[in-house]
């Protein structure tokens, strides 16, 4: 397996750091620089979906993420 081929499977999520720096140290390069490549490689991108979730006391179904519709105790206006 050569270094381009690893460094796609890592930026996939389908090659762990460990199998990754271990492949590479055994094709000649230092750990150091093994782990820079994989950090590279597998850095975090932002990915469409997912849920986002958000406590509030004394919530209901009905809440809205809507700032104009918060009740006055949740924003710390009061009066």
């Amino acid at each position: 397996m050569d270094i381009k081929s690893m460094t796609k499977l890592a930026a996939k999520g389908k090659m762990s750091r460990r199998d990754f720096v271990q492949l590479a140290m055994g094709a000649g390069i230092s750990a150091t620089m093994a782990q820079t490549m994989f950090v590279k490689a597998a850095r975090a991108e932002p990915r469409k979906g997912g849920k986002f979730r958000m406590a509030l006391g004394s919530g209901s179904t009905t809440d809205t993420l809507d700032p104009a519709t918060f009740p006055d105790t949740f924003n710390g206006v009061f009066g």
